[in-house]
């Protein structure tokens, strides 16, 4: 059984990272504006989001917005000038320097985990982010 979950959501990963990768390549192919491309992202985001909310929750819809209207408005935000600051990435540079500059993330995230919250990694994520680095 946990072989099957492992084998799944490395599979899931591997379908994330080709699409991000075709994503970057037809970003770089519009041209459309960074804001332009942002907008209409987060409007399908916006509405995927609600429906699989409202499927899900529909007695709770309202409620789950009443009680943590505060974290979604600034996740919201944060993710659209992430988004804004990812696609001028890939309109300004190439593609291979962006996704190199995002591969590097978990590299960051373990060096700050460490230095804010004194948390201290496995030896799985040291031998990673050693792979990590090599490969980039």
């Amino acid at each position: 059984m946990k072989n099957n979950i492992h084998l799944k959501a490395l599979l899931i990963t591997a379908l994330g990272v080709l699409l991000m990768s075709l994503e970057a390549l037809f970003i770089k192919l519009t041209s459309i504006s960074a804001l332009t491309f942002s907008f209409y992202t987060g409007v399908f985001m916006f509405i995927s989001i609600n429906v699989i909310l409202f499927s899900s929750q529909k007695l709770n819809f309202v409620k789950t917005y009443k009680a943590g209207i505060f974290p979604i408005l600034i996740c919201g935000f944060l993710f659209g000038v992430s988004n804004i600051f990812f696609i001028s990435a890939i309109k300004t540079t190439t593609v291979a320097n962006t996704v190199m500059i995002l591969s590097s993330a978990p590299l960051f995230s373990s060096l700050f985990a460490y230095l804010l919250y004194k948390e201290k990694s496995t030896k799985n994520i040291y031998i990673s982010s050693f792979f990590i680095f090599l490969g980039l």
